[in-house]
């Protein structure tokens, strides 16, 4: 199942079979095989959609560690397979995984920093392999000078990017797009 929510477009986290784990998979560390076949199924999506081209630039997100790793993978094999450019760019202080933050109460806190200057592209792409707030992607975006679209595998559509729904998984898509047009 699609999902597209303003100018994010991708799966339904909860709601498209194998989707949510390969998200999972992405993660862990125990199984390597498991892991890039998670990649490469991820990667091959989105070179699949024909959005990206030669002379694009894919930015990779970084995860909590500080760095992209496995959004770097995926970005890397995006570029094989289209031409366009891996520049890891965006880096963040190293912090609990906001997951893991929201989990303990507190408010999901990211603090990214550019380590390095954006090369010429025609476009540039923040490459993810799910968002549900939208919090990395915005600060992304704005250490960008706003020029990044997001290119992501799913959405967690429980949530809004844009307009910051609260997550519940048991939400369907209809009450998701009932409670953002009440917002909007």
């Amino acid at each position: 199942m699609e999902v597209s929510i303003g100018q994010f477009k991708g799966h339904s986290y909860y709601h498209s079979p194998g989707v949510r784990e390969n998200c999972h998979d992405v993660k862990q560390k125990q199984d390597d095989r498991l892991r890039n076949k998670a990649i490469n199924q991820i990667a091959e999506d989105l070179v699949l959609r024909g959005i990206v081209q030669v002379g694009d630039i894919l930015i990779p997100a970084p995860q909590h560690s500080g760095n992209a790793e496995y959004t770097k993978d995926i970005a890397n094999i995006i570029s094989e397979k289209t031409g366009a450019i891996v520049a890891d760019v965006i880096k963040c202080v190293p912090h609990r995984s906001l997951y893991e933050q929201k989990d303990m109460g507190e408010k999901p806190t990211l603090n990214l920093y550019r380590d390095g200057d954006l090369p010429n592209g025609r476009r540039y792409f923040f490459v993810d392999n799910v968002i549900s707030t939208g919090l990395t992607f915005r600060q992304a975006n704005q250490l960008c000078r706003f020029q990044l679209k997001p290119l992501v595998y799913a959405i967690d559509e429980t949530r809004s990017p844009e307009l910051g729904i609260e997550s519940n998984p048991s939400l369907t898509q209809e009450k998701c797009s009932q409670i953002i047009r009440r917002r909007r």
